[in-house]
């Protein structure tokens, strides 16, 4: 289920924020314990996914070659995944209660978001594909002594099996994972104004700098430490397919939303309009 996960995190965080007792200044001042943890993710979600390159004689398990038609094969995936949210939120943009108006402009573009997801591949395949984890978020990982523990390996449990152990790009994960921290972000901002909506205007902030600096430690260790090992070619080629995969896993998270939790849906709706060119958002595949 989409936004599964939440941050205690960072709800305290906010809670601190709104009374007035968090410490202010720069990310790293105000976050700098929690971004040296993102930091150490970072590290053994790249650590994860050299093991998944390593060769080990199983055909099962051993990467093979990105190919041309992997390429185009994953482009088409992700414009069917993002004309499936287009046509539910179309079919359904009446009956939300919220994010009415978000929905409206972002079904004013669809023609111009499928033909920018089809840009999102790199023109020459690079690197490998491989088995990967299938459903990475913050609720996958246990914290133990300053460190973590990847849990649940049987991929996103309501897709076919075969679906599942199918090779793909290790950068799925990454994709999730960054879809977690914004799904953490939204869960943490609802919870700290459930009886202070007024307080909404001052919080926002602050959480959008926490989702930013999360995902920047995350990002850059997983880069550092894949350098040169990783299975995706160069960090150019890297964060094409993370964009995409990002976009494709928010679209997914709508048409969900729209047919389960309609309150939620502007979750996904501003993830995919932070991830348009134009949104004047940060891209966090950096």
């Amino acid at each position: 289920m989409p936004g599964a996960t939440r941050s205690i995190y960072v709800e305290q965080f906010l809670e601190q924020y709104r009374s007035g007792t968090a410490p202010r200044g720069s990310p790293d001042d105000v976050h700098g314990g929690y971004l040296a943890l993102m930091r150490t993710l970072g590290r053994r979600t790249a650590e994860l996914h050299m093991a998944f390159a390593t060769a080990s004689g199983d055909p099962a398990f051993d990467p093979e070659p990105v190919e041309a038609r992997d390429l185009a094969a994953w482009t088409r995936h992700a414009v069917d995944v993002a004309t499936n949210g287009f046509d539910r939120l179309e079919q359904r943009r009446n009956a939300l209660a919220a994010g009415q108006r978000d929905a409206e402009r972002l079904l004013a573009r669809r023609p111009e978001i499928l033909k920018h997801i089809e840009t999102l591949v790199p023109a020459t395949p690079h690197g490998s594909k491989s088995r990967l984890h299938g459903d990475y978020h913050l609720g996958q990982v246990l914290l133990a002594q300053n460190d973590f523990v990847i849990t649940d390996f049987e991929g996103e449990p309501t897709r076919p099996l075969a679906e599942r152990r199918q090779k793909g790009s290790v950068l799925r994960d990454i994709a999730g994972m960054l879809r977690s921290f914004n799904y953490a972000r939204h869960q943490a901002l609802a919870h700290a104004i459930t009886e202070r909506p007024d307080a909404l205007a001052s919080l926002a902030e602050p959480v959008a700098l926490w989702e930013r600096a999360a995902c920047a430690a995350f990002l850059d260790a997983y880069r550092d430490a894949s350098q040169g090992r990783g299975s995706f070619g160069t960090w150019d080629d890297a964060r094409e397919l993370i964009e995409l995969f990002t976009l494709e896993k928010a679209f997914y998270e709508l048409a969900y939303e729209v047919d389960h939790r309609p309150d939620w849906v502007r979750v996904p709706l501003a993830g995919i309009r932070d991830l348009l060119p134009d949104s004047g958002g940060q891209r966090r595949a950096s």
